[in-house]
């Protein structure tokens, strides 16, 4: 009895769809909007919904160090601030290029 409860344990949690928040860096005042607090509240109402995903905060602030975390999202969700700041402009950039290069090595010299 309890290997099949253990079982039906492991079969729900492989059904979660895994939500990958990742968090903006501070860039207004103390309290004004915190990226990281707001996809803390976004998580854990999502944990508490009863629906099938699993949230999780990054704890990084920024795009991930390691972005191997994010190679099991099914979602992934940004809360930053937008135009210069926002957290993927460095690495679309980098991506930019590095695609660039491939199609013509000769176009960028890196």
């Amino acid at each position: 009895m309890l290997a099949g409860f253990l079982t039906s344990i492991a079969i729900q949690a492989a059904d979660k769809s895994k939500v990958v928040f990742i968090s903006g860096k501070p860039s207004h005042g103390r309290l004004a909007h915190e990226h990281r607090a707001g996809n803390m509240l976004l998580a854990k109402a999502l944990n508490d919904s009863g629906l099938p995903v699993e949230a999780v905060v990054l704890k990084d602030v920024g795009y991930p160090k390691d972005d191997s975390v994010l190679g099991n999202a099914d979602t992934i969700v940004i809360f930053c601030t937008g135009h210069g700041g926002h957290v993927l402009n460095q690495k679309l950039i980098l991506n930019y290029f590095i695609v660039v290069k491939m199609i013509d090595p000769n176009l960028f010299k890196l």
